[in-house]
């Protein structure tokens, strides 16, 4: 199952990311960026910027799983 971890360009503490995506990891799910605006999500340590990554599309990530998450519900 994909699993959308929904952020915002202006940043997120790197580990409320990171372990939870972990976890999705490790139940064999597939953790996916997503963001409220185009860019990159930046992760920090406290004030500390660690790392950035360009999130996938949210509006795209919705369409493209739209039908599944009907279907799963059905």
């Amino acid at each position: 199952m994909r699993i959308a971890f929904l952020t915002t360009p202006e940043g997120v503490e790197q580990i409320e990311l990171t372990d939870p995506w972990q976890a999705a990891k490790d139940a064999g799910h597939d953790p996916a960026p997503v963001s409220t605006e185009p860019g990159e999500i930046q992760a920090f340590h406290h004030l500390e910027l660690v790392t950035s990554r360009k999130p996938d599309d949210l509006k795209a990530f919705c369409e493209a799983y739209l039908d599944v998450f009907a279907q799963e519900a059905a």
